[in-house]
C-alpha cells in the first residue's frame, strides 16, 4: 500500500511538529507549510492525498485558504481538515460551506486526528 501524504498548513511549527511526528508513525509520509500562500503552493506542486489546516493564520486564514484551494482545479478535489481552536457553530458551518470535508477541534487527541483522516480517505 502506498504511503498517503499529508499537507500540513499551520503557523504554529510546535503544532505542525507534533502532527508530523505522529503522522509519521501512523505511516503517513508529511510535507508542512507555515502559511496559506505556501500551502496553496505545496499542495498545487505535491498533490497531496489530504489537508490539514488550520483556521487562525496570519495573512490568508484557513477559510480563504480552503476557498483558494477549492477553487484551483489543480488542488480542489484534496480533502481539508480544518482544524479550529473554537467550536463555535459557525465557523464549523463556515468550513463546510468553503468545502472543507471536516472540522477537528483543538485541543484534540491524536487519535481523532488519524480517525477522522481514515474516516475521509476511505469513506465506508
Amino acid at each position: 500500500m502506498d504511503k498517503k501524504l499529508v499537507l500540513v498548513i499551520d503557523d504554529q511549527e510546535d503544532l505542525r511538529f507534533i502532527l508530523k511526528f505522529d503522522l509519521q508513525k501512523n505511516g503517513y509520509e508529511v510535507i508542512q507549510a507555515g502559511s496559506g500562500e505556501e500551502g496553496i503552493e505545496k499542495a498545487r506542486t505535491s498533490r497531496p492525498d489530504i489537508i490539514l489546516l488550520d483556521r487562525k493564520m496570519p495573512g490568508i486564514d484557513g477559510v480563504e485558504t480552503c476557498r483558494k484551494l477549492k477553487r484551483d482545479d489543480l488542488t480542489k478535489d484534496i480533502p481539508v481538515l480544518m482544524i479550529s481552536g473554537r467550536s463555535l457553530v459557525e465557523e464549523l458551518k463556515e468550513a463546510l460551506q468553503v468545502g472543507a470535508a471536516g472540522y477537528i477541534v483543538k485541543p484534540f487527541k491524536f487519535e481523532d486526528v488519524i480517525s477522522k483522516i481514515s474516516e475521509v480517505l476511505n469513506p465506508a
